[in-house]
């Protein structure tokens, strides 16, 4: 594996990062993926900020995390990320989370997209695979692979939400952290305060954009595990299974 081929980026758990519990939230965390994800495309001379000037978008379509111990308030970390290769439409993007001694606090994988903006379309991404020089590590660092989360009643919903200004990322369109955001919000407060959830899958299905009004649904299918979801009317934007 050559310098180029694995990101590595340093964060320090600030005050704003953490919890009731003192403990890094799980957005901050998914902050963390994303900016490592980004600084990596950017290096590989593939920024989203180039893509867009060229019509096209990275899109985050898949993403799972299990965390071993989340970090706490002070506490330096490290993010390690590479691109994993295609398969269909989706090119696939793995991270580990260690501490400052170098142990494993989570994993990650991912699945993205390459969207033609106007179009509103996914690419084929082999064509831009050129563009990227890619591991040698051909193994998920999951052992479950990202399929998509199947088919579940939305359950109640808890509250209704607006998209403004800060939702929204450079595609305008909500950024996908804000969609965990909302969905850990929908959560009971008592579980969040006294246990810390394990594991956490999400799907992105369709966008929403500026002025859409959403509602953020909870179902709980088991003692230590919901499905949430992003709902706008009928259509189902995203959804995610939470297991505590």
């Amino acid at each position: 594996m050559t310098d180029k081929s694995i990101q590595e980026c340093k964060f320090h758990i600030s005050a704003y990062d953490t919890d009731m519990k003192s403990d890094c939230k799980l957005t901050s965390i998914c902050n963390y993926l994303e900016e490592t994800a980004s600084i990596h495309t950017s290096n590989l001379g593939t920024s989203p900020e180039e893509f867009v000037k060229r019509g096209i978008a990275w899109v985050l379509s898949r993403l799972k995390i299990e965390m071993t111990r989340y970090p706490e308030w002070q506490e330096k970390i490290r993010v390690k990320s590479w691109p994993r290769g295609d398969i269909g439409l989706f090119l696939y993007r793995d991270f580990i989370i260690y501490d400052s001694d170098d142990n494993i606090l989570g994993k990650a994988t991912s699945a993205w997209l390459i969207i033609d903006i106007a179009k509103r379309r996914p690419l084929r991404p082999g064509p831009f695979l050129k563009e990227f020089e890619l591991s040698n590590i051909d193994e998920p660092i999951l052992s479950e692979t990202l399929s998509g989360i199947g088919k579940y009643d939305k359950g109640e919903t808890i509250f209704t939400k607006t998209l403004r200004y800060s939702d929204c990322d450079i595609n305008k369109h909500a950024n996908n952290v804000k969609y965990v955001r909302w969905m850990l919000d929908a959560l009971p407060l008592e579980q969040m305060e006294t246990e810390t959830i394990k594991s956490f899958e999400i799907n992105y299905l369709k966008e929403t954009k500026m002025n859409d009004k959403v509602d953020i649904s909870t179902n709980k299918i088991a003692e230590d595990t919901y499905v949430t979801t992003v709902n706008k009317g009928n259509e189902t934007n995203c959804k995610a299974i939470i297991k505590f």
